[in-house]
């Protein structure tokens, strides 16, 4: 088992910092941005509305 083998110097062997943290946090962000997205969305508007906004009776109508 050369694998378990420690340095010459009888001490604990390296540590490398983990990378699972960078694989995993990109993810969660990505289900947080849907969940919200997805509690943002009202429910039986189309999805292209989501990202619209009506313009109110108050807003200035442009002069031709």
């Amino acid at each position: 088992m050369a694998a378990d083998v420690r340095p010459e110097t009888g001490g604990p062997r390296e540590r490398r910092p983990a990378i699972w943290p960078w694989l995993l946090m990109p993810l969660i962000v990505l289900l947080v941005f849907c969940a919200l997205l997805r509690m943002h969305h009202r429910p039986g508007a189309p999805w292209p509305g989501a990202w619209t906004h009506p313009a109110s009776d108050e807003s200035p109508q442009p002069a031709h």
